[in-house]
């Protein structure tokens, strides 16, 4: 009889080791560095001696970048999607100029609704555990009443002993099973969300750049399907004096999804 509640000890700790481990993996963000854009790319122009590169990024340069995550940023959906713009910018000249955000000639979407678009969703995730842990738990129990009948009918003691000690065993592991693979799962969204958030505002132009002579930066700015334009311009005024402003027409390639 003891080597039959082993059996069902087992059971229940192989069903709580399947509820946590496969249902509560959350794939890693892979946090990429951004490359300055090479010469074949969507737009550049050189002016007072800054020179200025563009691209609007497809559906493969947001994986690249990325990561699986990036896949939620450019969907089917033109006006929902959100277009990431690389801008790489050189400054040739002797001055310091400033690049401010409202001198984008776009509504720029803020980087904690890019970061909230890429980020897992923690109450589906947890309603997906409930299910599954309900699952498992009702296959257990359906395997117990099974082997409780056929115990019965045959009136052989060891499988009456198994079914009703998985009859018991199932609602434990629902019961603990769940919360438990919960727990660790929502550890894992908060970190990796935290990572997500962190990571797109390390890239994001959100307020003002200041670019030295003979400094070049990359930074990317994030529009709104419904919002975005082939055609924008910019504004860069010298540090030192406002009056000394250089503005550049961008025009990003139509044809590019």
């Amino acid at each position: 009889m003891f080597k039959y509640m082993h059996y069902n000890k087992s059971l229940f700790f192989i069903g709580l080791l399947f509820i946590v481990s496969g249902c509560s993996k959350i794939k890693q963000y892979h946090n990429n560095a951004i490359t300055p854009l090479n010469p074949q790319i969507n737009f550049k122009i050189k002016k007072d001696n800054i020179d200025l590169r563009a691209k609007k990024f497809t559906p493969v340069d947001c994986y690249q970048l990325f990561g699986e995550r990036g896949k939620k940023l450019i969907t089917h959906n033109h006006r929902t999607s959100i277009y990431p713009i690389q801008l790489s910018i050189t400054n040739h000249s002797n001055n310091t100029y400033v690049l401010d955000k409202k001198h984008i000639g776009l509504r720029l979407l803020p980087y904690q609704n890019v970061a909230h678009r890429m980020q897992y969703s923690s109450v589906l995730r947890s309603v997906g555990l409930l299910f599954s842990g309900a699952a498992v738990a009702a296959l257990v129990a359906l395997g117990g009443l099974t082997a409780l009948a056929i115990g019965v009918a045959t009136t052989f003691a060891p499988i009456v002993i198994i079914g009703a000690g998985a009859c018991i065993t199932a609602p434990f592991m629902l019961v603990v099973g769940t919360p438990v693979s919960s727990t660790i799962n929502g550890i894992q969204s908060l970190r990796t969300n935290s990572t997500i958030k962190k990571d797109i505002k390390n890239k994001t132009f959100t307020h003002q750049i200041i670019i030295k002579p003979n400094q070049s930066i990359d930074t990317i700015i994030f529009v709104k399907g419904r919002n975005y334009k082939n055609e924008f311009s910019l504004n860069l005024y010298e540090k030192n004096n406002k009056d000394n402003t250089i503005t550049i027409d961008v025009e990003l390639k139509k044809h590019q999804p």
